[in-house]
């Protein structure tokens, strides 16, 4: 079947439709339009009442595993996976998928063919595609979805919409031309959320998602009007109650992103206060989703670090959140390490370090310090020279001060930071006025 339709390619789409005589591109686009059908039933599951063209009707199929809203039925999905496993290497092995890419950039066609050309190309593993085919492919998704037909054509959008959040997340940070194609896939997903603010949700959680990835690892600095109207994007998801813990987590990770390389400028402004309020918001709501913890706790500490305001608030509400989460959470490593770095870089003055204190500090880095984690113990470490630099004398527990030695023995001999901090932290902290003084 395979070797036909590759052989139909070449009849009638080769050349855009005008070689071989085939230059009637009514014909070339029937066939064009038959060919991708056909394919596409080939790597396809679904069920449909109608003739299959009507782009509300066709039910939607798991196009990646990161975008967890858009799958079909268990058994839809397994005949898809299953479908899809038996042909790539058929399609790899000959031109096909190539031939398909230079139909859709070269002939004209209308939404609906363009739609089963997506939906055959979308089951292609994008990671074992050459640079050029994801790029011609990420071409003609961003035509589709400049197009702006959302409303008629929702499938076509979508399709788009899942590929170009596929490609973006496959693509290598080191790649030639990082920083072209990072603000390409910026502008594509800033338009799209801008445009589909009150739209269909799917693309909006495919957008936010490949805005996430371009923002973390597409090296993107961004101004100061570009930064506010990111933020702005993300506070309005935040704010909408029909957001889901994938949105919110991915607009943590983009307001992180956004505030650890914000323009000063930002600070005077007063989207910093209202996200500051939304990811504190987001940790309450969402307690049980550690990695979205985890985020959105990166992020409350550089927006705060942004607030020329007092932090104390913020450090009570983060001690008593992570207090109040199950043991599994809360004495997971990265939760661990995350609050030790956020008291690091937040506690800046005695009130600060009171609150330490009395909301559970100094267990939690008694604790750190038995840590098997290296990076643990050091933040650990960080947050005691901390809170020693602006107690006056503040003792730490005669327990937990041997504790320190011990680890710095252990760990930190070559590390002569580490070693003064340790030592500070010790001297800063015994009373040899006290008669039970070692």
């Amino acid at each position: 079947v395979v070797e036909g339709i590759q052989r139909v390619l070449e009849i009638y789409v080769g050349g855009g439709g005008e070689s071989n005589g085939c230059g009637d591109m009514v014909v070339v686009e029937g066939v064009t339009y038959w060919v991708f059908r056909c394919l596409a039933m080939l790597v396809y599951e679904y069920d449909d009442d109608e003739d299959g063209d009507s782009c509300d009707e066709v039910e939607e199929y798991n196009v990646s595993s990161r975008v967890n809203d858009l799958r079909h039925s268990e058994a839809s999905f397994i005949r898809d996976m299953n479908a899809m496993y038996r042909y790539t290497d058929a399609f790899f092995n000959t031109t096909v998928a190539n031939s398909v890419l230079v139909a859709l950039e070269t002939i004209p066609m209308n939404a609906i063919t363009m739609e089963w050309g997506l939906k055959f190309l979308a089951h292609l593993p994008l990671e074992e595609c050459e640079q050029d085919e994801r790029d011609a492919l990420m071409e003609v998704c961003t035509r589709a979805v400049e197009k702006g037909m959302p409303k008629t054509f929702p499938t076509l959008t979508n399709l788009s919409c899942a590929i170009l959040c596929n490609i973006a997340a496959t693509r290598e940070p080191s790649a030639k031309g990082t920083i072209s194609w990072a603000n390409h896939f910026f502008s594509i997903a800033i338009n799209q959320l801008i445009s589909n603010a009150n739209g269909d949700s799917r693309v909006r959680k495919l957008m936010i998602c490949t805005l996430s990835h371009v923002m973390a690892f597409g090296n993107l600095t961004l101004g100061f009007s570009d930064s506010k109207k990111v933020i702005k994007l993300c506070i309005g998801i935040m704010e909408d109650e029909k957001q889901c813990a994938f949105e919110t987590e991915n607009c943590c990770c983009i307001l992180y992103c956004v505030f650890v390389n914000a323009p000063i400028a930002i600070r005077h402004t007063e989207v910093p206060s209202k996200a500051s309020d939304l990811l504190q918001k987001a940790m309450i709501q969402h307690s049980e989703r550690i990695r979205l913890m985890a985020i959105a706790l990166d992020a409350l500490t550089e927006v705060s670090l942004l607030n020329d305001c007092d932090h104390t608030n913020t450090i009570d509400f983060v001690m008593t959140v992570i207090s109040d989460l199950s043991p599994t959470i809360s004495q997971s490593e990265i939760m661990i390490e995350k609050t030790l770095a956020f008291l690091s870089k937040i506690c800046k003055s005695k009130h600060h370090a009171t609150c330490f204190e009395l909301r559970g500090g100094l267990v939690l880095v008694h604790s750190s310090l038995k840590s098997e984690s290296l990076v643990v113990q050091q933040r650990a470490i960080d947050v005691m020279y901390k809170i020693a630099t602006l107690s006056d004398g503040r003792v730490f527990p005669l327990n937990t001060l041997e504790q320190l030695g011990n680890s710095a023995q252990s760990n930190f001999k070559e590390d002569r930071s580490m070693a003064a901090k340790s030592l500070y932290i010790i001297v800063a902290s015994v009373d040899t006025r006290k008669p039970d003084f070692p």
